[in-house]
């Protein structure tokens, strides 16, 4: 179990929002824990807006920059969001609480997913970071995020 509570992820966020999030904390596991927020709070495009502008805030907070080689990624923040919205979007009877365990536990969380539908090299170029660019390795779509979902595709 990765949360205890809804409270604890409920601070996580508001430390976040707030800008008040200690780099360390801004882990893989909090970003999603973040999307899966937003998108349990919002509709998809409100929360991608939110989490667009708050990552790219948070980071300055924190010391960061956000350019062409650091910070803000706008395909992967994108691609997640995709992801994330799959599985909320299935599992809308959920607690929050529930939601962040249940996902974080998935294939779907791995840090290797996005590495199974982009070229790495590409992924990590400049063009890719500052706006969306589509899957060209393997075509995301939701019927594929099942499959990895059921185990039936390793995204390893």
């Amino acid at each position: 179990m990765h949360y205890q509570s809804e409270n604890e992820i409920e601070d996580l966020i508001r430390d976040f929002i707030e800008k008040k999030l200690p780099k360390e904390k801004w882990t893989h596991e909090a970003h999603l824990t973040a999307a899966i927020w937003h998108l349990h709070k919002y509709d998809f495009y409100e929360s991608v807006c939110l989490m667009k502008s708050r990552i790219i805030t948070h980071n300055l907070s924190v010391g960061g920059t956000n350019d062409s080689a650091n910070g803000y990624h706008e395909t992967i923040t994108i691609f997640w969001m995709q992801v994330i919205y799959f599985y909320t979007n299935n599992n809308r009877s959920k607690s929050l609480l529930k939601l962040c365990n249940d996902f974080l536990s998935t294939e779907l969380a791995s840090k290797k997913l996005p590495a199974y539908f982009y070229d790495e090299e590409k992924l990590m170029s400049p063009k890719f970071r500052s706006i969306y660019m589509e899957p060209k390795k393997v075509l995301f779509d939701y019927g594929l995020l099942g499959k990895i979902l059921r185990k039936e595709v390793a995204v390893s």
